[in-house]
């Protein structure tokens, strides 16, 4: 009897190399966001796209750690080596990029500019590397960084523009494709309110919004990822078009849209007796307040009140570890202890008491707002239709004595020398009903920090936390680390400012 050939069918498998560098040692401007672009990249395509988590590389570049574009590309060729035929590898970078002797290069954050070929990642090299038979290569970059609040657009590393225009119109070999953040003459943006690089969010969101079980084609991804930003640019006043350039026959599929995993219990519950689905059944107040309990420690516990403490002592252990990071101009850094918040500065207050409102959020902590009117008239005899009654507002922020609420406020000081102006990274752990949220500000002024001592905000943001959640404490390290920066930037514009004063005076 002849024997049978068997024919093994190798399931095809997505792989995903994400890069993203902040800071810089030798280029400016910092790329604010691109550490929280990638992470939220590699979350996109694990839990909505069939990415499995170990598929996944990420690396978080940072100039603490010193990375060689040797050790980047032997990490991405362990990669490429684990790809069979049939396989797709999908390679994204945020950060800055250049073009050197016409060809691209990804800035690391010890990339000297005066050495670029030695220190920066060549893009040639890496494609050389995924350049493999039968493999499907996807290249997505969110480079070309500029000025919007958070990027400066007057200062740009090496010809930028030369690096989107190069990788928009290079690598045209059968089955790669190539998705930028923008065109050459364009920078892209980042939002602050967003927390992220505007191309990187919305391309998550676009992935997120394809049905189930459909695939992601790079036409249809390109279509929603332009439609939200031109919304975006038409309210913020800014230009932004994000290209795409492919070299491919048929479809090509960047990925498949996940279906929502269903336990076979969850399946069973909802089959009836002949095989068709149930109506859904909404779930009684009874189950719905089980659930609630189940998923929160109780508030005022001393579980409660122990995670509180660890999560407040965990942002001022972040804060020391990275004070040396602050750029004072030789004026005095001072980390405060872990404080009450009643002793915020009244003006600050306002911020809060108003974002608490805005947000409709019901914090443990006493935070309102009392209106308070005053008629401008003294006697009845003096009044008329128009003097009507002054009204003013009273913002309070007070931990209160309930349930012993620990401590939840600390600041990072730059103290004014006398001749530069005053600095304040401040952050506030507020206590939720069930999570917390955790405010941070940068605020300054011109006159030495004392007890009564008044500050301009200048920028805000904040993070829901879970307090049941460890990994909410690397949430805090970022948030830690966006604080500095922003802290950095607001605090030499103003030193600059203050200088150039400075010498306009002494030349009067």
């Amino acid at each position: 009897m002849a024997k049978k050939s068997v024919t093994t069918i190798l399931s095809m498998k997505r792989y995903a190399i994400i890069l993203a560098t902040e800071e810089y040692r030798y280029v400016k401007p910092k790329t604010l966001f691109c550490h929280k672009d990638a992470q939220l990249l590699k979350k996109t395509l694990h839990e909505f796209c069939d990415f499995a988590e170990q598929d996944i590389t990420l690396e978080l570049l940072s100039s603490d750690i010193l990375t060689t574009p040797v050790s980047l590309l032997d990490k991405i060729r362990l990669v490429a080596q684990r790809t069979q035929p049939g396989d797709t590898i999908l390679f994204y970078y945020a950060g800055h990029g250049t073009l050197y002797k016409g060809e691209p290069y990804i800035i690391l954050p010890d990339t000297n500019v005066s050495n670029i070929e030695q220190t920066a990642l060549a893009l040639r090299d890496v494609s050389d590397i995924l350049r493999m038979p039968e493999r499907v290569n996807v290249r997505i970059f969110d480079a070309c960084h500029s000025g919007f609040d958070v990027r400066n657009q007057s200062v740009s590393p090496p010809d930028a523009q030369g690096f989107v225009r190069a990788i928009t119109t290079a690598d045209r070999t059968q089955g790669w494709l190539t998705f930028a953040a923008c065109r050459e003459d364009e920078f892209s943006h980042g939002d602050p309110n967003l927390s992220h690089g505007v191309f990187t969010y919305f391309l998550c969101e676009a992935i997120r919004s394809f049905p189930e079980d459909s695939n992601i084609l790079p036409e249809l991804l390109k279509i929603k990822v332009c439609e939200e930003l031109a919304d975006w640019c038409q309210k913020k006043t800014h230009v932004q078009t994000p290209t795409m350039n492919a070299a491919i026959s048929g479809n090509l599929v960047i990925a498949c849209r996940k279906r929502s995993i269903l336990s076979q219990s969850q399946i069973q519950k909802n089959l009836a007796d002949d095989g068709s689905l149930k109506e859904p059944r909404t779930p009684s107040v009874v189950e719905r307040l089980a659930l609630v309990r189940c998923s929160m420690i109780k508030v005022g516990t001393e579980e409660h009140l122990t995670r509180l403490a660890k999560f407040m002592e965990h942002i001022r252990d972040a804060l020391q570890a990275r004070i040396h990071k602050v750029e004072s101009f030789d004026c005095e850094v001072e980390l405060t202890p872990i404080q009450k918040v009643d002793r915020l500065p009244k003006n600050l207050k306002e911020s809060i008491a108003l974002f608490i409102k805005r947000e409709q959020l019901q914090p443990v902590h006493d935070i309102r707002i009392i209106e308070k009117r005053s008629d401008r008239y003294t006697s009845l005899f003096s009044a008329d239709v128009f003097n009507r009654p002054t009204v003013s507002y009273e913002y309070i922020v007070e931990q209160g004595f309930r349930w012993r609420w620990p401590d939840s406020y600390v600041e990072l000081r730059i103290q004014s020398d006398g001749y530069l102006p005053s600095a304040v990274l401040y952050y506030y752990l507020i206590p939720l009903q069930v999570k917390v949220c955790l405010h941070h500000g940068v605020a300054t002024t011109s006159a030495p920090l004392s007890e009564e001592f008044e500050l301009q905000s200048q920028s805000q943001d904040y993070e829901f936390l879970d307090l049941s959640d460890d990994g909410a404490l690397s949430l805090i390290d970022a948030h830690v680390e966006d604080g500095i920066r922003e802290l950095n930037k607001r605090y030499s514009k103003l030193v600059e400012e203050r200088l150039s004063y400075l010498e306009r005076e002494l030349n009067l």
